[in-house]
């Protein structure tokens, strides 16, 4: 394999599991990058036309800093894009956990997704997601 990150889906028939990881093939000597989407979080249930925060963390696990970029959306019940979420480049030490905030103010009631991952080091994160339901104000 040439030097990079790979993605290796996996099931075991006789488990009925499977699952998907994700390795690197570093030079030899190399200091390894890595990282983790912790979480995307925001307030499950909001007002129509309320500005809400959306925060990813991130968490760089590896070996060196890195410079890390969230990149995401934020998509209706018909998986209708409504909003592209995308922060700056940050650097973000070793065993450091950076958070990157975002708001989205609901134009109409429904169920909104807002998901995404972390790009770093010419590697990604799994993506992760989190669920806004708004509501008319009463």
């Amino acid at each position: 394999l040439t030097i990079g990150q790979y993605w290796l889906d996996f099931s075991s028939i006789d488990c009925f599991s499977s699952d998907t990881l994700t390795f690197d093939v570093l030079e030899p000597g190399t200091l390894r990058s890595d990282g983790v989407l912790l979480s995307i979080v925001s307030p499950v249930w909001v007002d129509v036309k309320d500005t809400v925060p959306i925060v990813a963390s991130f968490k760089n696990i590896g070996e060196k800093s890195v410079e890390a970029q969230f990149k995401g959306k934020i998509s209706n019940d018909q998986n209708k894009i409504i909003q592209v979420i995308e922060s700056e480049k940050i650097s973000v030490p070793i065993s450091e956990v950076t958070n990157f905030t975002f708001y989205f103010t609901p134009q109409k009631s429904g169920r909104y997704i807002a998901s995404g991952r972390v790009f770093y080091d010419k590697k990604r994160t799994f993506e992760s997601s989190a669920v806004i339901n708004a509501r008319a104000k009463v």
